[in-house]
């Protein structure tokens, strides 16, 4: 039997190991390192492995390694090279392993932290994208009844018209500043709730009537779409802004009916469940692609398709109708049928049992 060769060690805290053909073991180094073999079957079939390769091969190799031990997660670099005998036959290895646990952690935590700034880089470059494109809708929005009114006012400036045409015109021009009047309200209307500053008026809102008398005054703005509704009749008044609750009824029908160009059916629901008022509109559209239904509610957000492109439109409605749900405790979301349109859901908490929301409740007159 070969005796144990007589090899200096230079002091180290890394792990001096020797490995003889015969299984048997030498340490040096680090106290920490204690070699055993029956530790785990499948390292030390590894590690005979990589010994026979280093052995046969007469070359070193390095690789790294995970070792797990009381709970503790230490990886550790290994260098195993053959040590030779004065006649140059190979006859053991000698591994050297250093643990680097903390230089990988910090490799980690430096390439995670890479990968955000990288993800935080893209989202910004794809908002920064989204702002010009909104900046670029919202300008023509504003231009076409900033053009109707100028052309209308120079009719009536430069023609001579008699009080028909000039009530025709005075009409046409109040119907497109109104329309700029309502853009530039959603605009404030969205930051003022985004900053958190937008004031709730609480009182209580019949939804039911509330729907009702909506999709009634609608109709005739709609002549290529059936509406019609679905009113849970047993659905309590709600303590909510009333001002606020029809915009977000009125949001939501506008966006099927601007989405269902072909016309189609469109239906609004309004029913209890699990504590919550549930609105819906499902409308037989265009739909939304499935990941996008999500951002449709979001500011500057709009789809890029052939068939949505040329619809017109801020954007805004459903970023607003989602703020107003959730300034009110509820949540806003869409759901698509591919080939069957859209629904919009949204959910407002309904009062607890036993109270009685004060006042009258609004919504079938005004």
């Amino acid at each position: 039997m070969r005796e144990r060769p007589a090899i200096h060690f230079a002091r180290s805290w890394a792990a001096h190991f020797l490995r003889s053909f015969n299984r048997r073991f030498w340490k040096r180094g680090c106290k920490s390192c204690q070699c055993r073999v029956d530790r785990r079957r499948a390292r030390a079939e590894r590690t005979r492995l990589r010994d026979t390769q280093v052995l046969t091969d007469g070359q070193p190799i390095e690789y790294e390694a995970t070792v797990v031990e009381n709970d503790d997660r230490r990886t550790y670099l290994s260098v195993k090279f053959p040590l030779v005998d004065s006649e140059g036959q190979r006859y053991a290895v000698c591994t050297i392993s250093t643990d680097i646990t903390e230089r990988k952690r910090g490799e980690e935590e430096v390439a995670e932290a890479l990968a955000v700034q990288r993800a935080a880089n893209e989202q910004l470059q794809r908002l920064s994208k989204a702002k010009s494109d909104f900046v670029a809708i919202v300008s023509h929005e504003f231009r076409t009844p900033l053009t109707g009114i100028q052309g209308f006012s120079e009719l009536m400036r430069d023609q001579i018209t008699n009080l028909d045409e000039m009530r025709e015109y005075s009409a046409d021009i109040n119907r497109e500043a109104e329309r700029l009047n309502r853009m530039i309200n959603e605009l404030l209307d969205l930051d003022r709730m985004e900053a958190g500053s937008m004031t709730l008026h609480l009182e209580a809102v019949d939804v039911g009537a509330l729907v009702t008398r909506i999709v009634a005054s609608t109709g005739p703005r709609a002549p290529r779409h059936r509406l019609s509704v679905e009113i849970d009749a047993s659905l309590p008044p709600l303590a909510a802004d009333h001002d606020k609750l029809t915009q977000v009824i009125v949001n939501l029908l506008d966006n099927a009916i601007k989405y269902s160009p072909d016309g189609g059916e469109i239906v609004l629901g309004a029913h209890a469940d699990n504590g919550v008022a549930h609105l819906t509109v499902r409308d037989q559209g265009l739909g939304i692609p499935p990941d996008a239904l999500d951002d449709v509610f979001e500011r500057y957000s709009r789809i890029e398709s052939a068939r949505h492109r040329p619809i017109h439109g801020t954007g805004l409605g459903l970023p607003i109708v989602r703020q107003i749900a959730e300034l009110h405790g509820g949540r806003a979301w869409a759901e698509c049928n591919p080939g069957r349109g859209t629904t919009l859901h949204v959910t407002l908490p309904l009062p607890a049992s036993g109270v009685i929301v004060q006042g009258a409740p609004r919504g079938a007159h005004e």
